[in-house]
């Protein structure tokens, strides 16, 4: 689903024979010259078995300039999984972006 201010994305994938399934939900909101992020990801195969949980924020002070924050948690282990800081610079036509990442891994 999209419109003007909401942004909200279900992706569900599920393997028969083996009766696992990967589970994606994402939701993004406008406020103007900022924006709240929030994902919920459930992976249930061998080995991967995670459930997180990421919530975030975009401000863009001038359309060409835009800073955030992401934190990702491990729902199970209730701890945080990493952090992910973003500048980046973006001309007005759109047609590239340069992205500086800061990434900081708790596990």
């Amino acid at each position: 689903y999209t419109a003007p201010a909401w942004r909200l994305d279900f992706k569900e994938y599920y393997f028969h024979q083996s009766s696992d399934q990967i589970t994606e939900l994402s939701f993004q909101r406008r406020f103007g010259r900022f924006n709240l992020l929030g994902a919920y990801s459930a992976n249930s195969l061998p080995g991967s078995d995670l459930r997180t949980m990421k919530i975030g924020g975009q401000v863009r002070p001038l359309d060409v300039f835009g800073f955030s924050a992401i934190r990702e948690t491990d729902l199970d282990a209730d701890e945080n999984i990493r952090t992910i800081y973003q500048a980046d610079l973006m001309p007005n036509n759109n047609c590239w972006i340069f992205r500086m990442d800061l990434l900081q891994n708790f596990s």
